[in-house]
Formats: C-alpha cells, structure tokens, sequence
C-alpha cells in the first residue's frame, strides 16, 4: 500500500499545481459565467485564488476515495486526508503570500508558482503521512468530511457575499465577489 500510494502521492503535486495554473483562467475563458463563481477565481484577490488548491486537491482526494480498495485505505483514513491536504496546502498559500509580501514588498509570479507548489507538496504529504501512519476512526472521518463541507460552503457563499477584508479584495481594482463585479 504504501509504495503503490506514495508514487500517487509524487504524481498527484504536479497535476495538482498545474489544474491550479489551468483554473485560473477558466473565469475568462468562458466569458465570465456566473454560475462558475463559486469554483474559480473571479478576480485576483488571495481568497479566489484558494479555489485553484482546494478543488483540484479535493478531485485528486475523490479519486483516491474510489480507489480506496485498491489502495488498501479505509474510508476514514481518504475522507480525514483529504480534509488535512484541501485546508492546509490554501493555508500554507496564504501564510507564505503574505510573509513574501509584506516582508519583502515585492510581488512575482514565479515566486507565487513556487508557493503553490510547495503548499501542494506540504498538504499531500501531509495527508500520505496520515495516511500511511496513522488510523483515523469513523467519528474523525466525519470530522474531517464536516471541515470540507463548510470549506465548501465558504468558497460558494464568499463568491457572491465576501466580506470587505483584504484576503477577499482584487488588488487591481479594488473590488469584493462576483457582486461587485457585476454592479
């Protein structure tokens, strides 16, 4: 189990990073369609671009949860990991966005891929360690289910009703949500 799952580990930060790279442009590239607010970032503010490490972590983690047989993985041990991996590679995202920012002033794109990779790397590594040595019981799994579900519900009702905090501004505009686009 633990070969077979750790090279799905390797294969899936790659894949992982580069459907975030992807989904950033989805927004555009569909010409702006509302109903995908909630899953890509509308605009350029650190919250939206969360979207494009959570819901590709958390497609490579349903993945895994169908593969769970095969894998030799319970249900708890894919549910908990999958949780451990969607929420801590966005908060590494913001920990280091923010450190790079206001410690050095600068802002890059190479070194915000850099961040994602790392946050990626850190989340599913994090969860294969889990996942490889530890037994989360049933009552954790849905622990860890209920964090996914209101990390969920935040991307989906912060889309539209973001409150005015930095985290939730586009930086070139000035501007909060799908809303406030459209006004």
């Amino acid at each position: 189990m633990k070969a077979q799952f750790e090279k799905w580990i390797w294969i899936s930060v790659p894949l992982i990073v580069a459907m975030s790279a992807a989904g950033r442009h989805i927004y555009n590239l569909t010409n702006q369609a509302e109903i995908l607010a909630p899953f890509v970032p509308i605009n350029k503010s650190v919250w939206e671009y969360l979207k494009t490490l959570f819901y590709p972590t958390l497609m490579f983690w349903t993945a895994a949860y169908f593969a769970r047989y095969k894998l030799k993985i319970s249900r708890a041990m894919v549910i908990t990991s999958a949780a451990l991996s969607a929420t801590l590679s966005p908060l590494m995202t913001v920990m280091m966005y923010y450190f790079y920012i206001c410690a050095f002033g600068i802002h890059s794109k190479a070194i915000d891929f850099l961040i994602a990779t790392l946050s990626v790397m850190t989340g599913q590594f994090t969860a294969h360690y889990l996942c490889a040595y530890m037994y989360p019981s049933k009552r954790q799994g849905m622990r860890a289910f209920s964090v996914v579900i209101i990390l969920l519900a935040a991307f989906i009702i912060f889309a539209y009703y973001p409150p005015k905090l930095p985290i939730f501004m586009d930086p070139e505009i000035g501007t909060y949500g799908i809303r406030r686009i459209m006004d």
